[in-house]
């Protein structure tokens, strides 16, 4: 067995980075959502992007190219100085001596700087990132495949809280699916079970 675990709102919370380090991101897309948005819709979508990849975010609510490409420019030119932990329960998953594979969307610069933050690199066997702006992304569905074609395990866990990213790859791989609750999310259709707390793994995976 192996598990494929997810990074964002699943081994910490998001929101608990320090926005003003995005502050000129941040700007660019509050400009444009103000302008052809409204304001209401505006803060909504701001709150969104506290908890949900920018890439879904703008395709949701289908941003410019322009925009788009501006935005990530910011991101990936960057330096960050983060000040995160894991959520309390992190260690419950380590007690599991499975191989773990972290897979994480977002861009570079930024994904290895939470990771770094965190201090979690080296417990995962490999560190994928899906970087939106890879003209050869294969999403994570294609690197779930790629992790399970260069592993001999019978069966993978695929353990996060985004229902059309990871859970949905997961899925339609035939791969168990765990699904972490966070905040306000609601229960998947393609989540095999959903937890609140890594300690809830026990009786879904055997020690």
């Amino acid at each position: 067995m192996i598990l494929i675990v997810d990074l964002d709102n699943t081994i910490f919370e998001t929101s608990t980075i320090e926005m003003s380090q995005f502050k000129e991101a941040r700007q660019l897309v509050e400009d444009y959502t103000l302008q052809h948005h409204g304001v209401e819709l505006a803060h909504s979508i701001f709150d969104e992007m506290k908890h949900i990849a920018f890439d879904l975010i703008a395709k949701k609510y289908n941003f410019p190219n322009l925009l788009i490409q501006q935005f990530y420019q910011i991101i990936e030119s960057g330096s960050y100085q983060l000040k995160i932990d894991t959520f309390p329960d992190y260690h419950y998953l380590l007690q599991y001596d499975y191989p773990r594979y972290l897979v994480t969307t977002g861009l570079p610069n930024l994904q290895n700087a939470k990771i770094e933050a965190l201090g979690i690199r080296n417990d995962f066997e490999q560190v994928h990132i899906d970087n939106p702006t890879d003209s050869n992304r294969v999403f994570k569905k294609g690197i779930f495949q790629q992790i399970l074609s260069h592993s001999e395990a019978s069966q993978a866990v695929v353990i996060g809280d985004n229902p059309i990213s990871e859970l949905k790859a997961g899925k339609e791989l035939g791969l168990v699916t765990v699904q972490r609750m966070y905040g306000k999310t609601q229960y998947s259709e393609y989540a095999d079970y959903a937890i609140n707390s890594f300690e809830d793994l026990n009786g879904i995976l055997p020690i």
